[in-house]
């Protein structure tokens, strides 16, 4: 499902990039850090080490990068959050913050602390055994202490204050919590279960902006089209096999399956 979703993502990563730059450029500002959260579009490899099945530390993934290795990134290469990091002047790779040794300048720099598969949704992260959003704020504020121990207070909050985050998550919550199991469709119909994501989206940026923990950038990813993505079409697939016209490839790429009741 992951391996197409970041070229889903590219544009709207993209104008914040541009955004980004921009500011910096005109108001002579730098960007200190870029810290991540969400699901397997920006998880660098946070998932290799749980007790899940939700993993791509392995071939085909990475197939792309050097020496050919599958690092835990659900794609043949980068993600976005490497280009975004890159191209702001960050650093090549943003890493995970599980799973590898750290060190200060990459702690210093900003980490990814998201878990491919999980969501908004409380229920998704626990059903595949997943990292959480509430645990990846958890993870956060461990991340601030170690800041601190390296350069202080004054300067760990220089570098949030100056540091970009981005939340990118919602996907797995309706693809796989909702469309694939029985869990929340058959408790909410599809309005109710927006409201639903809606309000934890809400509140886990409530707790990065109104909270101590000091974010003042954020960009927000949007979902992209759930029902464009390959697990889903193949989930889904009712149409009969062989090349679709251009009308029927976008309409299956721009709306999402049924609920199956």
């Amino acid at each position: 499902m992951a391996t197409t979703a970041p070229l889903v993502l590219l544009l709207p990563l993209v104008l914040l990039l541009l955004q980004a730059r921009w500011s910096s450029q005109q108001q002579q500002q730098v960007v200190t850090a870029v810290i991540v959260f969400g699901d397997s579009i920006v998880d660098p490899g946070n998932n290799n080490g749980l007790h899940t099945l939700i993993k791509a530390n392995h071939p085909p993934y990475g197939m792309d990068m050097l020496n050919h290795e599958a690092t835990g990134r659900y794609s043949n290469g980068l993600i976005p959050t490497d280009l975004i990091a890159q191209q702001l002047g960050v650093k090549q790779l943003l890493p995970p913050y599980l799973g590898v040794d750290l060190s200060p300048d990459d702690l210093l720099t900003g980490v990814s602390f998201a878990s491919g598969a999980t969501g908004f949704d409380p229920l998704t992260p626990v059903v595949v055994s997943v990292i959480s959003m509430d645990q990846q704020l958890a993870y956060f504020d461990e991340y601030r202490g170690r800041l601190v121990d390296i350069a202080g207070e004054a300067e760990t909050a220089r570098i949030i204050e100056g540091a970009l985050f981005l939340v990118c998550a919602g996907t797995d919550d309706v693809a796989n919590t909702y469309f694939t199991t029985p869990f929340r469709s058959a408790e909410y119909d599809i309005p109710g279960y927006v409201d639903l994501l809606v309000g934890h989206a809400e509140e886990f940026l409530r707790e990065l902006v109104v909270s101590s923990r000091g974010a003042r950038r954020i960009g927000f990813v949007g979902m992209p089209p759930v029902g464009c993505v390959p697990s889903q079409r193949t989930l889904g697939a009712a149409s009969p096999p062989g090349p679709a016209s251009p009308s029927e490839t976008r309409r299956r790429c721009c709306t999402t399956p049924g609920p199956r009741r």
